[in-house]
């Protein structure tokens, strides 16, 4: 879900997301309520796995992390018109 909610980030705001934005997406695209702690653990987890990406500005998918979040959309939203 946090993947998921980077990606709809990173999809509107075009580039590197913030902590706080991730957090923001979590409550109001997905009814999910994290601290930023809390969401910070999950991008660090997901960093290792080569998942997520962190540089000064925020953070972003990798190519494999953009799968991950597409195949949660697709499996738990339907296929996302664009």
């Amino acid at each position: 879900q946090v993947i998921a909610a980077l990606g709809v980030m990173e999809d509107e705001l075009g580039g590197p997301v913030p902590l706080d934005e991730i957090v923001f997406s979590l409550r109001i695209d997905f009814d999910i309520r994290k601290s930023e702690a809390e969401v910070l653990e999950i991008l660090k987890s997901s960093k290792e796995l080569q998942l997520v990406r962190k540089d000064s500005n925020g953070w972003t998918l990798t190519a494999e992390g953009g799968k991950v979040c597409d195949d949660y959309l697709n499996k738990n939203f339907g296929k996302i018109e664009i």
